[in-house]
């Protein structure tokens, strides 16, 4: 976990000691100690990930993941089209280009790494048959990860973009916040390409997109080779013996 925490930029205990808080707040699989670990699974991933890129303190970093983790799904906009024909169909789209699959920052991170972690799998980690699709970490320049929160932290957003088919980037928006007027407007007028050229101008500045009454607003930026990095960490097995690790002043 401090590998981890070091592919972001951040102080090398601190992965260790988010992982301590999310496993005593029950937010990640956990059973057992040593050869009993339970393995990592995706879901589990993309609630690390968000612990750490959040920027909160230890003290802090259940609540305000809980809080990122559940934000809906409320737009998104995709740059290119899907091929038709047979083409379309040997290689199905990433998970995270279903609407099903995204509705909220927990499920759409989960989407955009499942293929990539049950790549070489037969069967996912319900014991279901596995169809993978599209892999997004093919495409690590397409790959971003932005999230960010007010400055006491009561509410936040996030922007997940990557490549969902060979010809398709899709980009998706969650909120704690409301759409600002123009953004519900433009996007109930059902024009397509007027939708997605609004929605690319505004992209990177969530002042423009969200109505938050924020003064200051937090934001990190996590780019495709990064989050690379991170989850080939997350996938590695997990230590066989405990570890005494440095504790961090909780405050």
């Amino acid at each position: 976990m401090s590998v981890i925490a070091t592919s972001l930029g951040l102080p090398q205990g601190m992965g260790v000691a988010t992982l301590q808080s999310l496993r005593k707040a029950d937010m990640i699989t956990k059973k057992g100690r040593g050869s009993s670990a339970a393995d990592m699974l995706p879901e589990d991933a993309a609630t690390i990930l968000t612990a750490l890129v959040s920027g909160a303190t230890v003290a802090q970093v259940a609540q305000v993941t809980t809080l990122l983790l559940g934000m809906p799904h409320v737009l998104s906009f995709k740059q290119g089209t899907i091929a038709k024909g047979f083409n379309s169909v040997r290689t199905p789209p990433s998970p995270f280009y279903g609407t099903s699959n995204t509705s909220t920052l927990h499920k759409g991170l989960t989407a955009v790494l499942k293929a990539s972690w049950h790549q070489d799998a037969e069967f996912d980690e319900h014991g279901d048959v596995w169809y993978p699709g599209y892999n997004t970490l093919l495409d690590l320049d397409s790959l971003s990860f932005t999230l960010g929160m007010d400055g006491g932290r009561s509410g936040g957003f996030a922007l997940i973009r990557a490549r969902v088919t060979k010809e398709v980037v899709m980009t998706r928006f969650y909120s704690t916040w409301p759409l600002r007027s123009r953004i519900g407007a433009a996007l109930a007028e059902g024009d397509a390409q007027k939708r997605s050229d609004l929605l690319a101008d505004v992209a990177y500045d969530p002042w423009l997109v969200f109505e938050s009454q924020a003064k200051l607003m937090n934001a990190s930026r996590v780019e495709g080779a990064v989050f690379q990095e991170a989850l080939d960490c997350l996938k590695d097995e997990a230590p066989k013996s405990r570890q005494r690790v440095k504790r961090f002043a909780q405050y």
